[in-house]
């Protein structure tokens, strides 16, 4: 009876993080958890990162959900594994702040469950706590600097933050630093070698390093979230260097980076859940207080799925692999819309190159590869990726489907690239023209 109260609150967890993820995906009116999912996808049918499609982020939180997707591509079971990834999460996180945890729950899902989304940031906040544990109980250096090493691999930017934190603690104490080294350089070693295996050195060094130039243009700039996150890290600095200097500090200092260089809500709210989860470690707060954040966190959960269904969420029954992701109407209308267009011209041979942010749900949800167009959007070509994409097009000869609703809603300005949609539409020849899309061809 022990045995199962200890690992009951678990297996509630788990149950919970599996509904809420495969309910609300795309709730949070994002399409980051579904272009990291194609990542996965893609890895799991075959395909080579930066050589067969476009991702900015080093690849170890693609690789790792891809396992699950071994056996069956459906989107259920990407949540599946992340479901136990949050779960081993929050049982790291029990035994270092117990109940307390629950308040850290409370802020994921706060507000309108924006924070936790299923991408490679929420799984370096995940790497985040799992540092804080080692840190704690296991001081194997070692084992810490391979960790440090995944944290690079799952998003270069994040991890390196990370890095130097972990390496400046211990500046003074050589052996310790050499050890960590070691441990850091194993895991970095091997994907050297899987890029040199795969001959995707280049395309891996373009888009993501020199292409965090390009990337950086496409920032949302001087938001509010911006100056929050300038205070909120100022302030911890502040304390930090006053208070407290040990290497959970040093580490918080870091999780900075989650903000850089987008500054907008979901990144910002994940530094501000890393702060909490520092500042957890300070203060105690009573038992009973702490489940009020649990029930919070319940009913926070009921109003959105009330909300949603008071939207008259729909099923994507005609893509396979996405039947049980719900979508709004709206989105269900266009998506039905784009999949009938797609297959009118799908032939075996010759499969169409869609230029739309929603092209990853067309290729994953009829089972097909992804392609180079994945993340139709400023920033995720490298340096220079615009001319980069234009080159790709200039060398190509299968048909193009413009979505022309998408370059009228976000226009010039937004960070749909409407500089290839306008290179196509002046090149090629009109095909046709279906609805809200223009088919292209050479």
């Amino acid at each position: 009876m022990k045995y199962i109260k200890k690992w009951s609150k678990y297996l509630f967890l788990f149950c919970f993080f599996f509904l809420v993820l495969s309910l609300f995906s795309f709730y949070n009116h994002s399409y980051d958890s579904f272009w990291n999912y194609s990542f996965s996808y893609a890895i799991a049918r075959g395909e080579i990162p930066y050589l067969d499609f476009n991702t900015v982020s080093t690849p170890f939180c693609a690789f790792f959900f891809s396992l699950f997707l071994i056996f069956s591509k459906h989107y259920l079971w990407y949540v599946f594994g992340w479901s136990l990834v949050l779960t081993f999460t929050f049982y790291l996180l029990f035994q270092l702040i117990h109940h307390r945890s629950f308040i850290i729950l409370f802020l994921l899902l706060f507000p309108f469950l924006h924070t936790i989304i299923p991408t490679y940031n929420l799984f370096c906040f995940c790497l985040y706590i799992l540092l804080l544990y080692l840190e704690k109980y296991h001081k194997n250096h070692y084992l810490i600097g391979f960790v440090l090493g995944l944290s690079v691999l799952t998003k270069q930017t994040i991890g390196m933050f990370f890095v130097i934190a972990g390496f400046l603690y211990y500046i003074k104490d050589l052996e310790v630093l050499m050890k960590r080294l070691l441990g850091f350089l194993i895991p970095c070693f091997l994907f050297f070698l899987y890029l040199l295996f795969t001959h995707s050195l280049m395309a891996f060094l373009d888009l993501c390093l020199l292409g965090l130039f390009d990337f950086s243009k496409n920032t949302t700039g001087f938001s509010i979230y911006f100056y929050f996150s300038i205070m909120l890290f100022l302030v911890l600095c502040f304390y930090v260097f006053k208070k407290d200097r040990s290497i959970y500090a040093y580490y918080t200092l870091a999780t900075f980076s989650f903000a850089i260089p987008l500054f907008d809500s979901y990144h910002f709210l994940l530094f501000f859940c890393s702060v909490f989860v520092y500042l957890m470690t300070k203060i105690d707060i009573k038992k009973k207080y702490c489940y009020l954040f649990l029930g919070l966190s319940i009913f926070l959960c009921f109003i959105n799925f009330y909300c949603y269904r008071g939207f008259s969420s729909k099923r994507l029954d005609f893509l396979p692999n996405l039947k049980y992701y719900l979508v709004q109407p709206e989105q269900y209308e266009i998506l039905s819309d784009f999949n009938q267009v797609f297959l009118k011209y799908y032939k075996k041979d010759k499969v169409p190159v869609l230029l739309s942010t929603k092209n990853s749900f067309i290729y994953v949800g009829n089972n097909l590869d992804v392609n180079y167009f994945l993340v139709f959007l400023h920033g995720n070509y490298g340096y220079n990726g615009v001319e980069k994409l234009i080159k790709r097009v200039e060398e190509s000869s299968n048909l193009y489907i413009i979505n022309q609703r998408e370059m009228d809603e976000i226009g010039r300005n937004g960070e749909f690239l409407y500089e290839v949609c306008e290179y196509v539409m002046d090149h090629f020849s009109l095909l046709a023209k279906e609805g809200d899309y223009l088919i292209y061809e050479k």
